[in-house]
């Protein structure tokens, strides 16, 4: 069935709104945006990428990647959010950093502890439980150690990470910027009401760029989440095919991404952070985002000791 060409007037009101103008609910989210963006720079902000510094002990990027895979399998099989790998790697990589800042070398061993328990502290975050709800409990992570970590272990690790961090422990993630960001697209433009999925399929893949961002420490280390969010989405929308017919919608979404968090997409930052997603990853087929998200694997297998990922 065609879709019916939206009136004069609910064209004008729908892109000044999302231009000009906003509601209430739409005042809520422009204000949490930029508490995010404060956040970012205030209290979140980039820590130095110690996988370039000699005191990591061997933990280069390929050691940090295999770790944050390994986080992806477990909260994929327990059927978390992926999220929670973005918080726990955030953790992990101040973690590091403020070690290495204070002269401390960290180990290997002392890396897969940090890491277990890194992935243990963002599921209480989400949940508001000690990791009980679909399976991140301490007992069932000790026994993804292969018995090396142990409960009282993992409780001690986490107040080291609990005051190397300040406590602080609420970072914005790329994720939570599109999830508003997203709230902005138009529903329609000038000349045509916008597909349905045309909204879905980019909020979609701009999460899937977003999740894969953290295996690359020159993206997740060394630039802003908002800025991630902020290419992924641009790059989103080059794969959805629909940035020729509907030039005014996505013109006026980013638009709006720029009056509410100040960021410009044709800034270096976005820009870089752009050619960087689409170097990593250089095809996006639509059928794998038209019913849900693109999984790294299918979720059914356990995943394997941490110890058999290094």
């Amino acid at each position: 069935m065609p879709l019916s060409k939206p009136s004069k007037h609910s064209v004008h009101q729908s892109l000044e709104t999302i231009g000009i103008r906003y509601t209430a609910k739409q005042e809520l989210i422009v204000d949490q945006i930029r508490v995010m963006r404060h956040q970012e720079v205030e209290s979140y902000s980039c820590c130095d990428n110690y996988t370039k510094n000699n005191q990591a002990c061997g933990i280069d990027e390929n050691w940090r990647r295999i770790i944050c895979k390994w986080e992806f399998d477990l909260v994929d099989h327990f059927d978390h959010s992926r999220e929670l790998v973005l918080l726990a790697m955030n953790y992990l990589d101040h973690f590091m950093s403020s070690n290495i800042q204070r002269g401390v070398a960290i180990s290997k061993r002392i890396f897969q502890l940090a890491a277990v328990t890194c992935i243990y502290v963002a599921s209480k975050i989400e949940s508001g439980k000690k990791g009980e709800r679909n399976g991140l409990s301490l007992s069932n992570l000790g026994q993804l150690s292969c018995g090396l970590f142990t409960i009282d272990t993992l409780e001690l690790m986490e107040q080291e990470i609990l005051s190397a961090l300040s406590w602080r422990m609420n970072p914005p993630t790329a994720t939570c910027f599109i999830v508003h960001f997203i709230q902005f697209f138009p529903e329609c433009g000038y000349h045509d009401a916008v597909p349905g999925n045309t909204k879905a399929f980019i909020y979609r893949v701009a999460t899937y760029l977003s999740e894969l961002s953290v295996l690359w420490t020159s993206l997740f280390i060394e630039r802003k989440p908002s800025i991630i969010a902020v290419a992924s989405l641009i790059y989103a929308i080059e794969c959805s095919g629909t940035a020729s017919i509907l030039q005014d919608v996505h013109n006026a979404f980013l638009k709006t991404i720029l009056d509410v968090s100040q960021i410009r997409t044709e800034s270096s930052d976005v820009q870089e952070v752009y050619i960087a997603l689409k170097r990593e990853c250089p095809s996006i087929s639509k059928d794998e985002f038209e019913d849900g998200d693109v999984l790294f694997h299918d979720g059914s297998i356990s995943p394997t000791c941490v110890l058999g990922q290094m």
